[in-house]
């Protein structure tokens, strides 16, 4: 895929002070690390290494891939794009050495002495059209209701009489399946109610354009934050850049048993400030790539902007929802502390800047 200087322009200004905070978060708040990794200072000439990625990562495998091997000239690395769980299934059989993946391990995937290495935790919005007329707020209950086809007008949530349309993903999503982790919807069956449009391929740009004006769904927050084809609406009056925001995504690499050296040296790479510059860059022309493949509306108007909370309104404390249990912990709010990624800033857009240009060649 080729990559425009508008998505370059793009990269570079989600890296500066002045870009949306929720944006900025999400190309810069990584999830902490483990010392487990070190980025080693040579990896012998001839090494070879096999990824499979689910489509939630690829961008993010293909920009690693192409800096490591830019490091660490020799070397080789394969990239397939496939789904989390044939991935997990190479990586069981020994047919790929690391998977990259968008959602936890199973029970079952765990004892068979998988390993997982957390690269971010991003989180999950709720979006509709910007032609819908729900201007409202919904709760973790009505949401899981209207999932499983509970609730199927919008009158029931307090917005205009008529029917509810839920568009949903495919089966193997990562993003469905982190969904299907909180309690809401682990108290009854998974399975998406009779009133559910599922889009054929798990793309943010085909679940935008099925939107229309009465269907409702969920995409990575960063990918549809200040998109003009949707609007975000809150859950618990709270919205996706608030920190108390319950859904969530993880994103992993996986690793079974004891790390080879391949393996370890291009882990050690990922998890480190190089790394996280060729993964901000692609994290950061992932979201122009679904900016790209949405037909936005002729006229936008002022209604178009995401729903927001009242200003007098406080989100319920009681009523955030549990990150799952498999969670790696989130490095601290911008507002605790010293933020000492700011300091990667430059290294981050370079080392963007390098990759863009040279996937643009």
């Amino acid at each position: 895929m080729q990559y425009s200087v508008k998505l370059l322009v793009a990269a570079l200004l989600a890296l500066s002070p002045a870009a949306h905070p929720a944006l900025r978060e999400f190309a810069l708040a990584q999830v902490a690390q483990s010392p487990a990794f070190s980025l080693p200072e040579t990896v012998p000439s001839g090494t070879t290494l096999s990824i499979q990625s689910s489509p939630n990562l690829g961008f993010a495998a293909e920009a690693l891939k192409q800096e490591f091997e830019a490091a660490y000239e020799g070397t080789e690395v394969g990239v397939e794009v496939t789904n989390s769980d044939e991935a997990i299934a190479a990586l069981i059989d020994g047919d790929v050495d690391l998977a990259a993946i968008g959602r936890p391990l199973t029970e079952e995937e765990q004892a068979q002495g998988l390993n997982t290495v957390a690269l971010e935790r991003a989180k999950i919005a709720i979006i509709v059209g910007p032609d819908n007329p729900f201007e409202g707020n919904l709760t973790f209950a009505q949401f899981a209701a209207m999932f499983r086809g509970e609730i199927t007008d919008w009158s029931e949530v307090g917005g205009e009489p008529g029917p509810i349309r839920f568009v949903d993903r495919p089966a193997d999503s990562d993003t469905r399946r982190s969904l299907s982790q909180y309690e809401v919807f682990t108290s009854a069956p998974f399975e998406a109610g009779p009133n559910t449009e599922t889009v054929a391929e798990d793309d943010t740009a085909d679940v935008i354009q099925a939107l229309n004006d009465d269907g409702i769904g969920y995409a990575i927050a960063p990918h549809v934050i200040d998109q003009p084809a949707v609007a975000i609406v809150p859950m618990h009056q709270t919205l996706p850049d608030d920190p108390r925001y319950p859904y969530s995504q993880p994103r992993y690499f996986v690793y079974s048993g004891e790390p080879s050296p391949a393996v370890a040296a291009f882990l050690g790479y990922a998890t480190s400030p190089e790394g996280l510059a060729a993964f901000t860059a692609a994290q950061v022309a992932e979201v122009g790539d679904v900016a790209e493949g949405v037909t936005a509306p002729a006229d936008p108007v002022a209604e178009d902007t995401p729903a927001a909370a009242p200003a007098d309104a406080e989100a319920d404390p009681e009523a955030v929802a549990p990150v799952p249990d498999e969670t790696a912990p989130v490095v601290a709010d911008n507002d605790g502390g010293f933020a000492w990624w700011w300091l990667l800033l430059p290294l981050a857009a370079l080392g963007g800047l390098a990759w863009l240009l040279g996937r643009g060649r």
